[in-house]
């Protein structure tokens, strides 16, 4: 007697598997509306699956489209607490949905799991210059150079530090003559719905 196995009884977790490396494999090729589309399937297969509704998150936000990935991470966060590349990747949409204190939040607790976290400190910084505080992005690139132990990591924060000084010497011209338009599309961010609140503790 032949055991009745056939592939259609397969655990859920191996069918999502191709379509999961498939997704990361077009993220990894910039091809991140490809990216979207096939985490998106892994994610309608498996509803559970902690990973694809993070790989998506994060194509999502690669692909610009913040609000989408905020709602993936808020389901997410339902399903497991959040760790540090959750964090980071909370704090990116929030950077680019226009929610810099929130950004900054996410960041700062990515951090707190992983204090060597180069891309969470580099979106911190970014998330300082956007919300004013020059001289927070300025300490933070500071401590990242003093945690660098590679000559590219210790560019990458020189780079930054540059970035930031640009950007106060024009927020300090833009001050003395016109108003910087900046400030506009980040007026919504205590106004709009706020999908989660990072907590302070570990």
């Amino acid at each position: 007697i032949k055991a009745s196995t056939t592939p259609s009884h397969k655990p859920i977790h191996q069918k999502i598997l191709p379509l999961k490396n498939a997704g990361l494999k077009q993220r990894r090729r910039g091809q991140y509306d490809k990216a979207v589309q096939t985490l998106e399937k892994a994610v309608k297969a498996d509803k559970e699956s902690v990973s694809a509704r993070r790989y998506l998150a994060f194509a999502q936000v690669m692909q610009g489209n913040n609000l989408d990935a905020l709602k993936s991470m808020q389901v997410l966060s339902k399903m497991v607490t959040p760790r540090s590349l959750d964090w980071y990747i909370f704090g990116q949409a929030y950077l680019g949905a226009g929610g810099p204190k929130h950004a900054k939040a996410c960041f700062t607790q990515a951090l707190t799991y992983s204090p060597d976290y180069d891309a969470a400190r580099g979106g911190l910084i970014r998330a300082l210059v956007a919300t004013g505080d020059y001289d927070g992005a300025v300490s933070a690139v500071q401590e990242g150079l003093g945690k660098s132990k590679s000559p590219d990591v210790k560019k990458y924060y020189a780079t930054m530090y540059s970035l930031v000084m640009a950007q106060k010497q024009a927020s300090e011209n833009s001050n003395i003559s016109t108003p910087t338009e900046t400030s506009s599309p980040q007026q919504s961010e205590d106004e709009g719905p706020i999908l989660i609140k990072p907590t302070n503790g570990g």
